[in-house]
Order: structure tokens, then sequence, then C-alpha cells
């Protein structure tokens, strides 16, 4: 019995030393990755990356008038089509809005952002990749302003999932006792998408009474992933 416990750690062993192993190709190079080497360039001219948006539109009624807001969310072209998870990406979040009557001040007191999974398997749907939350409140204005000449925008910089110990204890289940590493190979086989949820928090101030007002928006959109799958 002993010799047959110990014939079966043995084989278990050799399993994971392959499976283990096993190494992914990101795709990923100094070149595409980054703006310039140091040590190799010195003046860099930078050049916006190629981008892809999706627009949204909402409008907000405050005392008989209709706020119109523009969300636009931008990714990179070769992300929104095939989306990423075990590398690292880049979102822009921005919020713009049209035609502010006069007496009326709009600002941008917190936006809150997450990107999670989309799976047809419930352990799997809704896990976050990562997340930001970055609010105004501390500020004397209490947020800050947009007009339909200058938008908020802001940078949302997204991990990847084997960067994430709290991904990977929800992705493996808690109390796993497994240290294989998460693979996009793997990721296809559950999942079939990204989500990338944003929360705006809109404070409105009626300057003739000083009067401050809270709104919110709350968009979801969807971001493809398509994976060869191993026969």
């Amino acid at each position: 019995m002993k010799k047959k416990i110990i014939e079966m750690l043995i084989i278990l062993t050799i399993v994971f030393m392959f499976t283990g192993c096993e190494l992914e190709e990101s795709g990923a190079t100094l070149e595409n990755e980054t703006i310039g080497t140091i040590g190799e360039d010195s003046v860099i001219e930078i050049q916006e990356k190629d981008m892809t948006n999706l627009e949204t539109n909402h409008i907000i009624e405050f005392n008989n008038i209709d706020l119109k807001f523009k969300p636009i969310y931008s990714i990179e072209k070769s992300r929104a089509k095939n989306w990423l998870f075990t590398q690292s990406s880049s979102i822009n979040l921005s919020l713009g809005i049209e035609d502010v009557p006069d007496g009326i001040n709009v600002m941008v007191s917190q936006v809150y952002s997450d990107i999670s999974l989309l799976s047809k398997y419930a352990k799997y749907n809704g896990i976050r990749q990562d997340s930001i939350n970055i609010d105004y409140h501390s500020l004397p204005t209490g947020g800050v302003t947009i007009r339909e000449s200058d938008a908020y925008t802001m940078p949302f910089q997204v991990e990847g999932v084997d960067k994430s110990e709290t991904f990977f204890y929800m992705y493996n289940g808690y109390g796993t006792s497994s240290t294989s590493r998460i693979t996009e190979s793997e990721l296809g086989e559950a999942v079939q998408g990204a989500v990338l949820n944003v929360v705006w928090t809109i404070l409105i101030e009626d300057e003739s009474t000083g009067n401050l007002y809270i709104k919110t928006i709350n968009d979801r959109v969807g971001i493809p992933y398509n994976r060869i799958l191993k026969e």
C-alpha cells in the first residue's frame, strides 16, 4: 500500500512538471509594449496609439433641463477585437457634456470602473480582473468641472490576471493547493469575453441657490474574447 502511494506521488510530480512548465507565448516585445528603450533612444516623438471608441449617450433631467452626457470608452484596436487577460492593457475613460445652461456647474465627483470575466459558467462569471476608484470629494468644489469644450478623461491601466493573487484564488477557488499559472488558452475554455463596467458620479451645482445634487451614470461595455482552443 505504501509503495503504491509513493508511485502515485511520483506520477503526480512528473505530470505537474510537464504541465506547470509549459510556457505560452504572449507576443509582447519591447517595441510594441513600450514607447522607447532606455540606453537606445534619447528623444522619442510620441505617437498616439490606434484606438477604437465606443460612445454612449445619457440624458439626465435636472430642474426641467435635459443635461446630455457623452461617455466615450477607448481601447487599442488590437485589444478591442480580442482581449488579453494575462497582459496589461490601457482603456481611456472619458465623459463629455453638451450645452451646459448658464448658472449650472457640472462636475465629475467620482469614477469607478472595473473589468471582469464574462462566462457561461457561474463560478467564473463576474470575477474582476482589475478596478479603479477615483474620487474628488476632498476638493473644495467636490469635483472636477466638465464643459462641452473640456471633457474629463482618465486612463485605466488594467493589470494582467496572473499578476493578481485575488484573481488567482477566486478563479481556482479559495483554499486550493494548485500552483499552476493561469494562461490565455485555459481561460479560453471558459470565458466568452470581458465586461467593462463604469459608474460615473456627477455633482451638479445650481449657482443661483448654491444647492448641490448627485446623479449617476452606469455603462457596461462588452469586449470580445476569441481563442483557438487546442485539440
